[in-house]
């Protein structure tokens, strides 16, 4: 009994001294980077302060733990117990504690790379226990600063590793530098453990009001600081992140504190994940609810005008072209001058949005409107039109759902170069004969890249990624063939050929590198071409999305207006003979994930809107949003959103119907 005493009188102290050694941390980290980092950053001051409070609430969450390692380690202190086993309950807690920095990500990469998780996650085990072991020996001096020079070791790496490098690995730098600095404070421990008990609890309540206040207020004073932390911050969102670890009393993986997005703790049916089914029930804590009858307006969508269909038998065949990772700067005439060519011949739509920032968002989206329509081919299917898709790369071939014939690699990360899928595309229009929908999809140009043919030469540009012009340059060759080959057979006039990208590719822009993540202009804004009968050659500089493809694909064959569901998130551009200036939507969304690097560290789903001049992003598990002036700022440096707060309430409401129409995530 007096053992369970002593546990509770020291659990107000381990909650004080450690609470202040994080939030200090917390604080002194993150504003001296977003400082440092980007001095004209006003939110700076905003984002160390909530990693303070963050910190401290953590420590103080977490002091029951300490305590009760910290007494069971004691009782372990006996001759009749080997000296090795009073370690044992903190190895468990450390192994445990660093397999939850692991991420879905980190578990689905081959195994020789969990193999070296696994190797890591072993080294901050034995850490720990040596600082365990200076713990012990922290009355003297030489300890304390072994300790000390283990947490400053930590957090040097932490900081001056990339971001992009794996999030686990930074996770288990934060908690040694944290480790260290406990072990350096022991003589705090020591002091405070002389003073009355009950003021040590009042010293730990006092931290407690000062850490909620800090978090509680940050946002109301600071509006938009989030996007700050997020971009230069590295405690302020793992410290949120462990935080919502910790309370999640229904587990269903969302909390309701920190910016946890959960409205009902105790229902497992409601959280951010949730999908809405019925109207008038917020079930994903969106603040939106599904209406009675949902409108074009809430799909972003302008009412319909013109026909769009082609005539019956305009054409005998269509071929779509997508060419992974093609950047909308990148569709120049020194780097892809037969397409440059071919989008003079048609139609150019400037203002294209990708269904999402990975292949698997955007391809899908493209052929069905949305994650549970009919595939176009299917449609086609029923009408006798027959359909081929010849998909350059091993993990796209579900992307090809309903099509007749589907060509694609079936050797793990085996990839086609662009001359056999011209080839094998070729093949298939002589093997069928018209009405025949066609899709080729070119993977040259995703990384990495591979030698292309000697008698392809990279473009004189200035261009961040060597070898990525080069690709493109080889894919233009090779879509050039096709065309000549239409063209030699006569079969081009009578041909409808569509082209455009599955999504962009990042450079650096914003620290992210290729795509997957984020909503950045590189990543999601990307080329379209349609040449087809009737349609004028020219440019549409207004807002299209991928979800306008499969429509389109429909409209070629005349068969859109039959379907008309086939129109739920977008619009055929065929309509756009009549008005080739008119406005399709309203609004367009594209699909996400927050995070700073791509194959590690993702933060769940987000989207983006955009609605004439600005550009809103969201991330649905914890509230984040960052808003932006396209006309003003495209680079997407500043965040507006503290400047015109009623358009970005205006564009998240839009976002959340959307949404909950779309049923996304």
């Amino acid at each position: 009994m007096q053992a369970f005493r002593d546990l509770l009188r020291s659990v107000p102290l381990w909650g004080l001294v450690v609470g202040l050694l994080v939030g200090v941390l917390g604080f002194l980290v993150d504003s001296v980077l977003v400082l440092v980092r980007s001095p004209t950053e006003p939110a700076w001051y905003a984002t160390g302060i909530a990693a303070g409070g963050l910190g401290a609430l953590l420590g103080l969450a977490l002091s029951p733990l300490f305590a009760s390692l910290y007494a069971v380690s004691r009782a372990l202190r006996t001759p009749q117990v080997p000296r090795a086993l009073k370690f044992l309950p903190l190895m468990v807690v450390a192994l445990t504690t660093g397999a939850r920095t692991r991420t879905e990500s980190d578990l689905a990469e081959p195994p020789r790379h969990r193999y070296a998780f696994d190797l890591e996650l072993l080294g901050f085990v034995a850490a720990i226990v040596v600082l365990a072991m200076l713990w012990e020996r922290a009355s003297a001096r030489r300890a304390r600063v072994g300790a000390l020079g283990v947490a400053l070791a930590a957090l040097a790496y932490d900081v001056a590793t990339p971001r992009a490098f794996y999030r686990d690995t930074h996770d288990l730098a934060a908690m040694l530098t944290a480790a260290g600095l406990i072990v350096a404070a022991r003589p705090a421990f020591t002091a405070l453990g002389r003073v009355r008990p009950v003021k040590v609890a009042a010293a730990a309540l006092a931290l407690l009001a000062l850490a909620l206040t800090l978090v509680v207020t940050v946002e109301p004073r600071h509006p938009g600081w989030r996007a700050t932390a997020l971009r230069f911050g590295h405690y302020e969102p793992r410290l949120a992140r462990a935080l919502r670890l910790l309370v999640d009393f229904d587990g269903d993986g969302f909390s309701p504190i920190a910016w946890g997005g959960d409205c009902d703790d105790f229902n497992p049916l409601r959280n951010p994940s949730q999908h809405e089914t019925l109207p008038g029930i917020d079930a994903n804590c969106n603040g939106v609810s599904l209406p009675e009858h949902p409108t074009d307006a809430d799909r972003g969508l302008t009412p319909p005008f013109g026909s769009p269909d082609l005539p019956h038998g305009a054409v005998d065949r269509l071929v779509l072209i997508t060419i992974d990772c093609l950047r909308t700067d990148a569709l120049r005439p020194e780097v892809m001058p037969r397409l440059h060519a071919l989008a003079a011949q048609g139609l150019a739509l400037t203002r294209l949005y990708s269904g999402g920032s990975q292949t698997l968002m955007s391809l899908p989206l493209m052929q069905r409107g949305s994650d549970t329509g009919l595939p176009a081919a299917t449609r086609l299917g029923r009408r006798g039109i027959t359909s081929s898709a010849i998909i350059g790369y091993f993990t796209l071939a579900d992307a090809a759902a309903g099509f007749n014939l589907v060509q694609v690699p079936n050797a793990y990360k085996q990839r086609w170069s662009a001359s056999e899928v011209t080839e094998r595309g070729m093949n298939e229009l002589r093997a069928a004969p018209p009405p025949r929908y066609l899709w080729l999809h070119y993977f040259d140009a995703h990384w990495p890249y591979v030698p292309v043919p000697a008698d392809v030469a990279e473009p004189a540009l200035a261009y961040p990624k060597p070898g990525y012009l080069a690709e493109l340059s080889f894919i233009d060759r090779e879509i050039g063939r096709l065309l000549d080959a239409l063209e030699s057979t006569g079969g081009l006039a009578r041909t409808a050929i569509l082209v455009t990208s599955d999504h962009g590719e990042a450079f650096g822009e914003h620290g992210v590198e290729y795509h997957g993540v984020t909503a950045y202009e590189p990543i999601v804004h990307v080329p379209a071409i349609l040449v087809a009968p009737g349609v004028a050659p020219g440019v549409h500089g207004a807002l299209v999305s991928h979800r306008d493809v499969g429509p389109t694909v429909l409209g070629v064959f005349g068969v859109a207006a039959s379907a008309p569901d086939a129109e739920l998130f977008g619009r055929s551009w065929l309509r756009l003979r009549g008005e080739p200036g008119a406005a399709l939507h309203r609004f367009v969304i594209t699909r996400s994930a927050r995070s700073t690097t791509v194959y590690h560290g993702f933060t769940g789903p987000m989207a983006a809107i955009v609605e004439g001049r600005f550009k809103l992003a969201k991330a649905f598990g914890d509230g984040f949003r960052v808003m932006f002036d396209l006309d003003i700022d495209p680079g997407e440096n500043n965040n507006v959103e503290t400047q015109h707060p009623a358009e970005a309430l205006a564009l998240e409401r839009k976002l959340e119907l959307y949404r909950d129409l779309d049923a996304y995530p």
